[in-house]
């Protein structure tokens, strides 16, 4: 018993660890919070001091050792975007200078255009299959199978997973290639004036993210095979339904007989 509660913590540290990558990934730029600055999808130098780095939903300025934050939501402009960095750095009482109105519509285009947030797409369908996996779980435990959750016990969990991680790989990926690229063409090339810089924690958080999901993905499946295959109590209470036992082999003993006729009824 305490092998098998040891067990499951084990295989819990990587739903829970997937889901610490996908929201530090997700929160970057969005607060002035420790470390949350530091998790951008690129940064432009703006000036000779100060950078402005974009997250997937929000940007900081960064320079004079201050980091100043703002979220960006769809309907945020370069004019806007421009008012609300001024207000967050005249109420901090030092920081860089705002950058140009043309730098924040760069930033907006590279944030919505350039940068597709596959990422928050993958880490909802790894929260729906941790929250399918819990569902699972608690009807076993409570021994309820109803028709309504028949859709727990066809595999729906892992499917939602398999697609997450799915995803996970693409989101990541093509993270990784659009800022290397970007970076590239900026840096090398001298495409544009603007220096753009790639933003590497986000990268390693995408990927960690990957791997974890993927992790849990392996250990959920051969946990269905050996409790679907040796019957092991642990792996059908964590992945499926008790199994109904074979029927017997070899030679059966026939039937009993079918009860009498009851007789008729006496004449009148």
């Amino acid at each position: 018993m305490q092998l098998r509660i040891v067990e499951l913590l084990v295989i819990s540290i990587f739903p829970v660890a997937g889901l610490v990558f996908y929201t530090l990934s997700l929160t970057g730029c969005v607060s002035d919070s420790p470390g949350l600055p530091s998790i951008f999808l690129v940064a432009i130098n703006s000036s000779s001091t100060a950078e402005l780095r974009i997250g997937y939903f929000g940007v900081c300025i960064s320079g004079n050792n201050s980091h100043n934050c703002v979220a960006t939501p769809y309907s945020t402009t370069p004019q806007s975007l421009s008012t609300a960095l001024t207000s967050q750095l005249g109420r901090g009482g030092k920081g860089s200078p705002v950058p140009s109105l043309r730098t924040l519509e760069t930033a907006l285009q590279l944030q919505r255009s350039i940068f597709f947030c596959l990422q928050a797409f993958a880490g909802v369908l790894f929260t729906i299959s941790i929250l399918l996996f819990i569902t699972r779980v608690c009807i076993q435990i409570s021994k309820r199978r109803a028709q309504s959750w028949r859709l727990i016990e066809q595999g729906w969990p892992e499917k939602v997973l398999v697609a997450s991680v799915a995803t996970s790989v693409i989101s990541a990926a093509s993270t990784t290639q659009t800022g290397n690229a970007l970076e590239f063409a900026t840096k090398r090339l001298g495409a544009v004036s603007l220096h753009i810089k790639v933003g590497g924690t986000l990268q390693v958080l995408e990927w960690l993210a990957f791997a974890f999901s993927m992790t849990f993905y392996v250990v959920i499946v051969k946990r269905v095979a050996r409790g679907r295959n040796e019957g092991l109590p642990g792996g059908e209470k964590l992945t499926s339904f008790p199994m109904p036992p074979p029927p017997p082999r070899g030679l059966q003993p026939p039937p009993p007989p079918p009860p009498p006729p009851p007789p008729p009824p006496p004449p009148r």
